[in-house]
């Protein structure tokens, strides 16, 4: 659940590219009359994921800063055909945007919020008590 918000903040890429097998099967949905490609194969991760893992095996440890967050996880690739990069041992917490369109709300209420450019519809979600009630996006985010 939080990958989604983890694909808001470090972008689609390191979450989409980075994560188990079963990930490489989802498809992304971009819209190409709103500039985006309609392509459904998830975009590369970002160099600083790769460089993080470029001299490491798969399942060693790495770290690397993007966006004003320093990043750390292990290092994997979810098949042959993908480099080796560096994925999120822990994603972010959601963008305030996504905790304010669900201030008022309960679970499971639709809810919208604007991030770089972009309107984001979805529903409430809380994964567990622990954290806080978020705006999940219906689709991932464009690249």
């Amino acid at each position: 659940m939080f990958r989604i918000f983890s694909a808001l903040i470090l972008t689609a890429a390191l979450s989409a590219c980075v994560d188990d097998a079963t990930a490489s099967s989802a498809q992304s949905s971009t819209d190409p009359a709103a500039g985006g490609s309609g392509d459904h194969r998830p975009p590369p991760p970002p160099q600083a994921a790769l460089d993080a893992c470029a001299s490491s095996a798969a399942g060693d440890t790495c770290a690397f800063d993007f966006d004003s967050h320093h990043v750390t996880g292990s290092c994997r690739q979810p098949d042959a055909s993908k480099p080796l990069a560096c994925a999120p041992d822990q994603p972010p917490p959601p963008p305030q945007a996504a905790l304010d369109a669900c201030a008022s709300s309960s679970a499971d209420a639709t809810c919208a919020f604007d991030l770089d450019s972009h309107h984001i519809t979805g529903t409430c979600r809380q994964p567990d008590a622990s954290k806080p009630l978020a705006c999940a996006p219906d689709q991932p985010p464009p690249h």
